[in-house]
């Protein structure tokens, strides 16, 4: 049945399938159409003992208010029957997955509860009877909802499998007695893009949808899980969490869009996250507010975050949204063998599509699993570290999530300005996605960006081009996309406080002046004061770098000194001080405008001598210089555009 949720934010579609007859559950063998993406040894494994069956069940299914009102689509407000799928031309559901011990290691057969659709928009009114199949390909959990005919009408990807086994499937509070498969992303389908007469919307994001299953089959003998019991990460023993894909980068609402031109309306968009566990030691990844456990004593969870950038025509990268913060919260732990939902096994997947990323759905937040979306200065991140004494969360540092928290859904998102999307000639966008996981690394692996060509077709369509997700920040992807003709440096400053990414530019503007672009990308520099330990951590006065400066050959002639950050302000700017051999940018006083984590500033001057090595230091938050060695205007010899930085 179809009724509305509380606050009428979401729709809620109840569907229900039957369960199958005990004949029925003799077949295994794969259908071709389902296998995908799975390892081929899976599909030869004959010992029945080995997989597990779910049956019937129902499925929920959450249409977001936001992308209905930009599609102009609108819900029935009477309930949809039960629903029988043989009425419908279609088999009974059910789900086979291959799984040798705990852990959910393959999916091959697939056929999920029967749906009924019903909208109306523009087009006229839509009831369709729909099906859907899964699978486990490309990292993630994908499949369609297709009608009798088997045109796609729906489209879906990611989601969070968990087995009732008996390790329990959340051993904290009670076995689950069904297959459960939470947060999976629902996009639209050609058919239905085609019935509203706007193939354009294809692929744009409608909402999610959880399933139910009960178990008819569990495995009868198991091997133990590989990562029981945990080899934990540590101080010495460091994570290696690989961001493997940045996908389904959506429009998830917008206050006023009309298209280009519209200056101030205000687009959050947010994406899919796929990552995996490449290392040889096992993560943390309990639920924000649990009981306090291994290995940190605490709830330890990783974060993520996303930010956008816009490469305009003349070379120049500037930066036009930043994130919040996305609290993780429990792996689905695909591909391996660790059941433990709090505990990312070793080469286990975990994947998150970017209506979870835009928790809460329900407009506001009434308890620990209802929303996860934070602020920045909560987050020390080159520590791992969440402050939640005193947090948005937890006010009252008394250990637990207030009631309700005042939220609206613009709040703790990235948010771009519409005519920041606008297209134009030879502008390129892009977006990056970042985990911040404690003790971790590899840093390298667990950020990367996708380049995206927005469009206005009634919503926004962030479509991603054809090159590939490409792991490093958006300025070693820029690196190698700058004119041949400039020379350049890509150098690391790493601290004790964290990491900055710069790439310098050094353009010949006249026989005798050059123009230095010096890009600094705040990856996790950042110092706090600290107070507690464990769970019980209070983090206050959380800042970046607030100053700057770039040496130089003496007598170097600097100047014609400018400054990009991310907001219009003016008023906010850093000022440039010049001297005879260096030049220092500063935040102005009684400002708030520091180069916090997830910013990227622009420092830009000119000089009469050519590039060379020069000494870069950045000023943190109590005046501590931490320093490196990029591009900037000295004779010193100058070998490589992407020299390692000392």
């Amino acid at each position: 049945m179809i009724h509305l949720l509380q606050r009428g934010i979401f729709l809620l579609a109840t569907l229900a399938a039957t369960q199958i007859a005990a004949a029925q559950d003799t077949a295994l063998a794969p259908t071709p159409a389902l296998r995908q993406g799975i390892d081929p040894a899976l599909l030869q494994q004959s010992d029945r003992s080995l997989w597990t069956r779910a049956a019937g069940g129902s499925a929920t299914l959450r249409l977001s208010q936001g992308s209905l009102k930009a599609m102009q689509l609108r819900e029935f407000s009477d309930h949809s029957p039960q629903i029988d799928e043989n009425s419908g031309g279609f088999a009974p559901a059910f789900i086979d997955a291959y799984t040798p011990n705990s852990g959910v290691q393959g999916i091959v057969n697939a056929r999920l509860p029967a749906l009924n659709l019903r909208l109306s928009g523009p087009s006229g009114t839509l009831q369709v009877v729909l099906q859907g199949n899964l699978r486990f390909e490309d990292e993630r959990l994908q499949g369609e909802w297709l009608d009798a005919e088997g045109q796609i009408w729906l489209r879906h990807s990611h989601g969070q499998i968990h087995l009732p086994d008996d390790s329990a499937f959340d051993f904290r509070t009670a076995i689950s007695p069904q297959l459960e498969i939470n947060h999976i992303g629902i996009r639209v389908g050609p058919a239905l893009a085609a019935w509203m007469k706007r193939t354009e919307f294809d692929h744009q994001y409608l909402g999610n949808a959880e399933l139910r299953m009960p178990i008819t089959q569990l495995p009868a003998q198991r091997s133990p899980a590989s990562c029981s019991p945990p080899n934990w990460v540590g101080p010495n023993n460091k994570a290696d969490v690989e961001l493997t894909l940045l996908s389904g980068i959506s429009q998830m609402r917008c206050d006023t869009c009309d298209g280009p031109g519209n200056a101030e309306a205000r687009v959050v968009i947010a994406p899919d996250a796929t990552l995996r566990n490449s290392g040889t030691v096992d993560v943390p990844w309990y639920t924000k507010f649990l009981a306090p456990d291994a290995p940190y004593n605490n709830d330890q969870h990783p974060f993520l975050v996303w930010e956008m950038f816009r490469l305009e025509s003349d070379g120049i990268l500037r930066q036009i949204g930043r994130s919040g913060v996305k609290h993780a919260f429990t792996t689905t732990n695909l591909g391996c063998d660790c059941p433990n939902p709090y505990q990312l096994g070793l080469q286990c997947i975990d994947t998150y599509d970017a209506g979870t990323n835009d928790t809460p759905n329900l407009g506001d937040c009434f308890s620990p699993t209802s929303c996860f979306q934070g602020v920045r200065e909560e987050i020390l991140p080159a520590q791992g570290l969440f402050g939640r004494c005193g947090s948005l969360y937890d006010p009252n540092c008394d250990g637990s999530q207030i009631d309700f928290i005042p939220y609206n859904e613009y709040e703790r998102r990235m948010i771009v300005k519409e005519s920041q999307l606008e297209p134009q000639a030879g502008v390129r966008f892009f977006a990056q996605g970042m985990y911040v996981v404690r003790d971790e690394g590899n840093w390298l692996n667990n950020i990367g960006t996708r380049e995206l060509a927005p469009q206005w077709n009634g919503v926004w369509n962030l479509r991603e081009q054809l090159q590939p997700f490409q792991q490093g920040s958006v300025l070693h992807r820029l690196a190698g996309l700058l004119p041949a003709s400039e020379v350049q440096k890509l150098a690391v400053l790493d601290s004790s406080d964290g990491k900055l990414v710069i790439l310098t530019r050094a353009a010949q503007i006249s026989a005798t002046r050059w123009r230095y672009t010096n890009y600094v990308l705040n990856i996790d520099f950042s110092t706090a004061d600290l107070a507690g330990a464990g769970s019980n951590i209070a983090l206050t006065n959380n800042r970046g770098a607030k100053a700057i400066e770039f040496s130089a050959s003496a007598n170097a002639a600097l100047g014609n000194a400018s400054f990009v950050d991310l907001d219009s302000s003016t008023g906010n700017d850093w000022q440039a001080s010049v001297l005879a051999d260096r030049i220092t940018f500063s935040k102005p006083n009684n400002s708030s405008n520091d180069l916090d984590w997830g910013m990227l500033f622009n420092f830009v001057y000119e000089s009469d001598i050519a590039p060379g090595i020069v000494k870069v230091s950045v000023s943190n938050r109590d005046g501590a210089l931490r320093t490196t060695s990029i591009l900037g205007a000295s004779p010193a010899i100058f070998v490589d555009g992407f020299e390692t930085a000392p």
